[in-house]
């Protein structure tokens, strides 16, 4: 048995071992691929001194879900000097559909978004947090989004529409020196 041992060894160590796949050139064709990630900040309308005004946040992208996720998370963590009506509420959903009649490429019919928001919360959204939804989202004009619906969710389940709005019905509680979106 010891001679069968010795000859296997001697096969193994005289024949070269592999896959059966010859080796190829190594090509260096620079640095491995990395993604970069760069942040994006953006406009959201919180309060100082109970009146509106603009703070840049970062979010995790400039989509409409992400914009208005980031408005909550900067009301329940606002910047120093600054706070929020929107603080204690959860932002449920956001629905983005068309506003108005849709006519096939027709330039001569203006083309726009309604943006629905649906939020949970026990207490009733203040007028305050209503504007800072609407002029938040209103002051995309990428997005076209013409008027805002905000729907109040109780923790039931029961809704409650809170209206449709657009940021210059809020134009009284903006900050002297802000500009609201139209």
């Amino acid at each position: 048995m010891k001679g069968i041992r010795w000859v296997a060894a001697a096969l193994l160590l005289t024949f070269p071992m592999g896959c059966g796949i010859e080796a190829g050139g190594v090509a260096d064709h620079g640095h491995a691929p990395v993604v970069s990630f760069e942040p994006t900040f953006i406009t959201v309308y919180l309060l100082r001194g109970q009146r509106l005004a603009p703070a840049r946040v970062s979010a995790a992208s400039n989509t409409i879900e992400d914009i208005v996720a980031a408005l909550f998370k900067a009301s329940d963590l606002p910047p120093p000097g600054m706070d929020s009506d929107l603080r204690g509420f959860t932002l449920r959903d956001s629905q983005l559909s068309r506003y108005g009649q849709v006519a096939r490429n027709d330039p001569d019919v203006p083309r726009g978004f309604r943006l629905h928001i649906f939020v949970g919360g026990e207490d009733t959204l203040s007028r305050t947090a209503l504007a800072q939804l609407t002029c938040t989202t209103a002051g995309l004009r990428s997005r076209e989004i013409w008027v805002v619906q905000v729907t109040q969710m109780e923790p039931d389940g029961t809704p409650h529409t809170r209206g449709e709005h657009v940021c210059s019905e809020f134009r009284d509680l903006a900050s002297p020196d802000t500009q609201l979106p139209p």
